[in-house]
């Protein structure tokens, strides 16, 4: 006769529930420490040679530039000379203010009323520049205006003198 074997179930356990105890760091607070040479030593044996690197040329930073890294390596003399001394702060705006832009003191005067917004004084100008004979110079603004318009810097006016 052959064994007979029956399903064992086995009772269920659950299994008790633990806790970790918590555990309370140490209250640590920061003291100011005077820096002393020994201290900055100490320091410094704890950085890396690339943290080192870049705190020297932090400290020295380098004297020259490597070739073909300034704009003058690259275009020589198409720009104009530099300044040697360092510009001392300038006037931006009003009568004193100086842009460095060439002029032409014979063109006819601006006469912006309060009100006028920019597209409505390139507008103007240009309508008294074309009125007074001035074409070439009123072409050259008109190009400036045409771009400043196209790149939604200026807006033409409502009613413009210039018509296409």
């Amino acid at each position: 006769m052959k064994p007979t074997s029956t399903p064992t179930t086995l009772p269920s356990t659950t299994l008790p529930s633990t806790t970790l105890p918590s555990t309370t760091l140490p209250s640590t607070t920061l003291t100011p420490t005077t820096l002393t040479p020994t201290n900055l030593l100490d320091l410094l044996s704890t950085l890396s040679q690339d943290d080192k690197d870049k705190l020297g040329l932090i400290l020295n930073p380098p004297t020259s530039k490597p070739k073909g890294t300034s704009i003058n390596d690259t275009y020589g003399d198409l720009l104009p000379s530099t300044p040697t001394t360092p510009l001392t702060p300038r006037i931006l705006r009003g009568k004193s203010a100086i842009t460095g832009a060439p002029t032409n003191e014979n063109l006819p005067p601006i006469k912006p009323k309060s009100t006028d917004k920019t597209g409505d004084i390139f507008d103007k100008f240009i309508f008294d520049l074309i009125t007074s004979g001035y074409t070439e110079e009123a072409r050259t603004i008109g190009t400036l205006y045409d771009r400043l318009v196209h790149t939604n810097f200026i807006s033409i006016p409502q009613n413009p003198l210039i018509r296409p």
